[in-house]
């Protein structure tokens, strides 16, 4: 609940947001994915794991070189301030969204 007047009014819909039985986002599954792309382009299940799977490896990759990854109209993803600790490196990678991408989520 609101602690004062003042965060009611900064964040009107919050509570509702917090408080609502709407659903929430459904999960998507590799396999899923995989199976999606296979159907939506008419290509055989291997054939579309082979590249969906090719496509994530390059991308981790390319992130793990510390190079920056761009995809024109989608975003771009890059490493934030990889920390060593002991023997581990822990990567915290960062996805900027392009307004274009921002603009095609929030249309219905």
């Amino acid at each position: 609940m609101p602690h004062n007047k003042d965060e009611i009014e900064f964040l009107p819909d919050i509570y509702k947001l917090i408080n609502s039985q709407a659903p929430s986002a459904s999960l998507v599954y590799e396999e899923e994915f995989i199976q999606s792309i296979a159907n939506k382009y008419n290509l055989p299940l291997e054939t579309a794991e082979i590249i969906i799977n090719s496509f994530f490896e390059e991308l981790r990759s390319a992130i793990l070189d510390n190079k920056m990854f761009i995809a024109k109209n989608w975003g771009s993803m890059h490493i934030s301030s990889p920390i060593s600790d002991g023997n581990k490196q822990r990567v915290f990678p960062k996805f900027k969204p392009y307004p274009n991408l921002r603009k095609l989520l929030n249309e219905k």
